[in-house]
């Protein structure tokens, strides 16, 4: 029987894991898919299924199955099988046609152990030519008919046990349809015979192959195959009328003329309507599975009719025009299956150009309903003549309402599904608007009574409102002037005023405003100050640190000497003073002892006198008388038991040093140390070596007991101007008064290093990095660290705008210098060589500067009576100073994260600068004069959306570059690789501003010309588009965060807003006035911020198109303008030097941060708010944050 649809799932399922079992290597057969489905072996049709693709898959693996193993396994269906389709198309045709052939054969004679044909070489009147066609059931030759000399093709059942009832059933079958049939497009039957028992059937012989030897599974062209469908169905309907359906059109059984003249051949399982004859066995399907219509796999033999020849036409018509059959699969029952369950693919979709009528014609032709298809083989062959003429066809697209039938016919659980949930859809959303109906009126009800209650309450509101305005109004102006006034008492040295003053607010501070980047600054500078230390009655002028952290001692011009702890904030003056000024001081207090020796040398009536000191109790314990001098240097060693001096005579008589020692007795004058033409005194870390610096240049070492050391190496250059000895003692080194730097071996007494002098005296010189380098500096501002084995090579050390030095300090950890003047300190890590921030005094320094014992502050001596201990450490209020460029900076940008900080300056560079670490860590070099304007690229919505990190720069030469900063790229951020020249105006234009668009897909530049170009950068090839002049230099650009406006200021003192999505200006909103020099958008973008040359700051309302506000304040033209991301606060940058916080709610000035010494060129904020940035006219970038941790 027929396979059932309900069992071509598993029967394609059985196929699959049989294929798939096989293919991985395991000797699975039938039998045991068969136990494992056992429904399919109810079914012969099934299990034939199962033995082809056993077959086909044991075939493909290079494994030879014969007759005799299926005899074996299943001997009652050998049969059948021989007589399916699908296994002829492995084992070879069991009935071949006249198209089985691909050449000649070797004659019968030739064939004696293929069967027992080669008996005949004549059959009765026909002399056998030569095989051309061979299947498992029969053969076909080539022969001549004797009587007639006519050549023909014989076909004949083979002898043996091998031809069966229904093969000679098939053959007269044949013969009698084809006998009924005389027709230039069949193939002509001219007799039946039967020869020895064996039935022949001889008939026309076609020269050329078959149809599909022809189109090679190649498409033809549209005309050709529908001409040539067109005869084959006129053919086809000849036979339809003489009551025959040939059940098995395909291309193999269309034999092609050399001349091209179709004829249809092989009516073997033709059916006649007219009568029982015909093949009819009962469980077999009858085709080839690629060209049955669906009523021949499941609708039994009273569904074949002559519909079934004309979706076998249409199919052919189908391959023709696309290359392929309608359905084809991996085997031919999974074709069975695409025939019955398949959608079909219209022909337009597998080639294009198909026309729209052949494509309807071949698509009627193979609807699955009989009834839609064409009611004969001549309806179908005139739309196809209709076609050829250009005439309007009969036959009509399936409609879209006839595909859903049919695709609920199919889907009948699907197509219930989706009816059942528009029903519930259907229900729910008229349950949903009864619903909302009766809502709604429940809530104009409801709104009625509320109505009146909201407008009374509204009036309560606003009256509310407007004093709760008033209040924070007044509030508002309160908080700014206090942080005004805090910022004034830290200023004047009053740090107790400002903590009283702040806490004092944050007690009342009922309102709880909003404190932001203001506030927290200011809080870390209180945290950070120190008050200056007050007690002494004159200009402090020595400062002497002891060897306990915060321990120090101080005199003053009115010979006082005080002892501090700043530590604890404590201080005690010594009972006795000096008669005059105290000249010098030096203190030995061990750290782990709580007593000490002070020695002083101060003025006296006649000469100096040096005062040896009890420091705890601060009290003289023994004091001698000198000349007047010029004291060069002064130090205790030995645990405070030894103090050794050296200086110049006054009256000329030279320089001299002098040592006294401390006994039972008191302190006492110790000759060995007194000596002539001593300029310099040094000791080694140890204290036992003491090196001495002559007027001659010589140098000589003594041990501690006074005794000479080894001699030196003498190399005189001038007079010893200073002299050093290593921590270790290993090493000695001098610079003398030409400029030349000598360094010994002391243990040797060798040279080791001799450098000449150009830069003129060596007035300081120590060894760090323990005996392995020196540092120095040399006329007075030219600081730089050697390594004593390459001194040649220097290390300058960075200082800027300096003529000379007056103090110098090494920090006990021999890692920070600091150097000094009378108003300013300034710092140098030695690793790095990076300068630190200078300190700026409120009041003249007065003493030589000196490093705390634990290097973390420096101890400064001020002329106003004061002592000040300055963390060098520290940020400061001044903000710190990554660097600066060459010449003047004048612009600013920070990344994303705020972590990077970009400035461009007159060196022609663009600088990045780590806030982190604060250093620059990379020049960006390409342009050839000023870079006067950078922004950078806001961050893409998604990862991917271009750079991390892009940055464009301008230039007074008429260059745009764009940087690629992302920092997980291998290349150095200045490689040129990560540069992108966007465009070059060259002398055409001197670029002043340069902004990307909120969404980084456009940037916009302008300079002199008075043009805005505008590039979008999703287009790099395309030309930039450029906005109407505006009629002088443009300085400044902006955009509102929404991107929808673009603002620009003009030096003829337009500022003009456009429309930057259609590169038009706004009509009818430009401003003219003083000129701007900056411009900037509150984070609303409400507002648009300017700043100008009257020294005004202006607030111009998008709103309102106009100015609505005028800050005054300014004591000069503004210059630089940023607005906090999140707060309600502005900066300005002045020509005064000054940066200024300005509150945006009441206009009024918070307070103006000092630290600049020229004109503030730009300001920006970070993008979380919580750092500014600011760069001068002398080119120094500072960064300012409220967030440095208290003390």
């Amino acid at each position: 029987m027929p396979i059932q649809r309900e069992y071509l799932r598993t029967v394609r399922e059985a196929c699959a894991e049989l294929r798939s079992r096989l293919r991985d290597g395991e000797a699975i057969r039938v039998e045991a898919i068969l136990s494992a489905y056992p429904t399919l072996g109810e079914n012969e049709e099934a299990v034939l299924e199962l033995i082809h693709t056993e077959v086909t898959t044991r075939h493909d693996l290079g494994q030879k199955p014969t007759l005799d193993e299926w005899q074996e396994r299943f001997p009652d269906l050998l049969g059948r099988m021989e007589s399916l389709l699908s296994l002829r198309e492995v084992l070879g045709s069991e009935m071949p046609t006249l198209s089985d052939g691909s050449g000649p054969a070797p004659a019968p004679a030739a064939q004696a152990e293929r069967g027992a044909d080669d008996r005949f070489p004549r059959i009765a009147n026909y002399h056998i030519i030569e095989e051309i066609g061979r299947g498992g059931m029969g053969v076909v030759y080539k022969a001549r008919q004797s009587n007639l000399s006519r050549v023909v093709a014989l076909k004949m059942i083979l002898a043996g046990e091998n031809a069966g009832l229904r093969e000679r059933a098939r053959l007269r079958n044949e013969a009698e349809a084809a006998a009924q049939l005389i027709h230039p497009n069949v193939v002509q039957i001219f007799e039946i015979g039967d020869h020895d028992g064996l039935p022949y059937l001889t008939m026309e012989y076609v020269v050329g192959g078959n149809l599909t030897r022809m189109i090679r599974g190649m498409p033809q062209a549209f005309r050709w195959s529908a001409r040539l469908t067109e005869i084959l169905a006129r053919a086809i309907h000849v036979a339809h009328q003489r009551g025959i359906v040939h059940r098995d059109l395909n291309p193999s059984n269309i034999l092609m003329t050399p001349d091209g003249v179709p004829k249809i051949t092989d009516f073997g399982l033709a059916k006649f309507l007219m009568g029982e004859q015909g093949v009819s066995l009962n469980g077999v399907l009858l085709g080839t599975p690629s060209y049955m219509a669906p009523e021949q796999v499941s609708g039994g033999e009273g569904a074949i009719g002559p519909a079934t020849d004309v979706y076998a036409l249409g199919a052919l018509l189908y391959e023709m025009v696309t290359g392929a059959a309608p359905f084809r699969g991996f085997t031919p029952m999974e074709t069975l299956c695409q025939v019955v369950e398949a959608e079909l693919v219209p022909p337009s979709r597998l080639r294009h150009g198909v026309p729209a009528d052949l494509e309807t014609i071949c698509l009627k032709c193979l609807d699955r309903e009989p009834s839609r298809r064409y009611a004969s083989a001549a309806d179908l062959a005139d739309d196809l003549r209709r076609f050829g003429e250009n005439q309007p066809i009969r036959a009509k697209r399936t409609t879209r309402l006839r595909r859903f039938l049919q695709w609920r016919r199919r889907q009948p659980l699907a197509a219930g599904l989706l009816a059942f949930s528009l029903l519930l859809s259907l229900l729910l959303l008229g349950g949903a608007v009864f619903h909302y109906l009766k809502v709604t009126e429940s809530n104009r009800e409801l709104e009625k009574r509320l109505s009146l209650a909201e407008s009374e309450k509204s009036v309560v509101s606003y009256q509310r409102s407007r004093a709760d305005g008033e209040t924070r109004g007044v509030a508002k102006r309160s908080y700014d002037m206090l942080l005004g006034r805090v910022k004034q008492a830290l200023d004047e040295g009053q740090p107790e005023l400002a903590v009283q003053l702040l806490d004092g607010w944050v007690a009342d501070d009922r309102l709880d405003l909003a404190k932001g980047f203001e506030w927290e600054y200011i809080r870390s500078l209180i945290r950070r100050a120190r008050p200056p230390q007050k007690g002494h009655s004159g200009a402090v002028i020595c400062v002497a640190a002891s060897g306990r952290p915060g321990e120090l001692v101080s005199g003053d011009a009115s010979g006082h000497i005080i002892r501090w702890d700043t530590r604890a904030g404590t201080h005690a003056r010594f009972r006795d003073r000096h008669a005059g000024k105290v000249l010098r001081l030096a203190y030995d207090a061990p750290s782990n002892a709580t007593e000490g020796t002070v020695a002083s040398l101060g003025e006296a009536a006649e000469g100096l006198q040096v005062r040896f000191w009890d420091a705890k109790q601060g009290r003289a314990v023994g004091d001698f008388r000198i000349g007047a001098m010029e004291v060069s240097d002064f130090r205790l060693s030995h645990g405070g038991t030894r103090l050794h001096l050296c200086g110049k005579m006054a009256g000329g008589d030279g320089w001299r040093a002098w040592a006294w020692v401390r006994s039972d007795g008191g302190w006492r004058a110790d000759p060995s140390g007194a000596r002539g033409g001593v300029t310099r005194l040094a000791w080694s870390g140890g204290e036992d070596l003491l090196a001495e610096g002559s007027s001659d240049g010589t140098v000589q070492l003594f041990r501690a007991d006074g005794s000479p050391a080894r001699p030196l190496e003498q190399r005189p250059a001038g007079a010893i101007q200073s002299l050093t000895v290593s921590k270790t003692g290993r090493r000695v080194a001098a610079g003398t008064d030409g400029g030349a730097l000598l360094i010994w071996d002391a243990a040797s007494g060798k040279l080791l290093a001799f450098s000449p002098g150009r830069y003129g005296p060596i007035r300081f010189l120590r060894f760090w990095r323990g005996d392995e380098a020196v540092v120095g500096c040399d006329g007075g501002s030219r600081l730089w660290t050697r390594l004593v084995d390459r001194p040649e090579e220097l290390c300058i050390l960075p200082v800027e705008g300096r003529s000379s030095f007056r103090w110098f300090a090494l920090a006990p950890d021999e890692r920070r210098l600091a150097a000094g003047d009378d108003r300013m300190v300034w710092t140098w890590g030695l690793a790095d060589g990076v300068p630190g921030r200078p300190y700026r005094a409120n009041s003249r320094l007065s003493a030589p500067i000196a490093f705390d014992a634990d290097g973390s502050s420096l101890l400064l001596g001020c002329g106003d009576h004061s002592i000040r201990v300055w963390d060098h450490r520290d940020l400061g209020e001044e903000g710190t100073e990554l660097g600066s460029h060459d010449g003047e900076a004048w612009s600013l940008c920070f990344d994303h994260g705020g972590a990077m900080l970009a400035s461009g300056g007159d060196d022609h560079l663009v600088r990045i600068w780590d806030l982190k670490g604060r250093r620059e860590i990379a020049r960006l070099a390409g342009h050839d004069q000023t870079v006067t304007a950078l922004s950078m690229a806001p961050r893409g919505e998604k990862p991917g959306d271009g750079p991390p990190a892009l940055l464009a720069s301008a230039g007074l030469d008429g260059k745009i570059f764009l940087w690629d900063l992302d920092p997980t790229r291998p290349e150095p951020a200045g490689s040129p690789a990560r540069r992108t020249l966007l465009h070059d105006f060259g002398a055409a234009d001197r670029l002043w501003a340069v902004s990307f668009s909120p969404h980084g897909t456009h940037l916009a530049a302008a300079g002199k010309r008075g043009v805005i170009s505008m590039w979008d950068l999703r287009k790099p090839s395309a030309p930039p588009v450029e906005l109407p002049a505006v009629g002088a230099a443009i300085n400044a650009l902006a955009y509102t965060p929404s991107g929808n406006i673009l603002a620009s200021s003009s030096t003829n003192g337009l500022v003009k807003f456009w429309d930057p999505d259609h590169f038009i200006p706004y009509k009818g909103r430009d401003r003219t006035g003083p000129v701007t020099w900056c411009l900037a958008f509150t984070p609303d973008g409400q507002t648009l911020v300017e700043g100008t040359a009257d020294r005004t700051a202006r607030f111009w309302s998008i709103q309102e198109w106009g100015v609505n506000q005028t800050i005054l304040g300014h004591p000069m033209g503004v210059r630089g303008v940023a607005t906090h991301p999140d707060q309600s606060l502005m900066a300005t940058g002045c020509d005064d030097g000054k940066v200024r916080l300005w509150d945006l709610e009441s206009s009024q000035l918070f307070y103006a941060m000092n630290g600049h010494t020229a004109r503030v060129n730009a300001v920006a904020f970070s993008p979380d708010g919580s750092r500014l940035a600011s760069c001068d006219h002398r080119g120094s970038v500072r960064i300012w944050s409220g967030d440095a941790p208290p003390r």
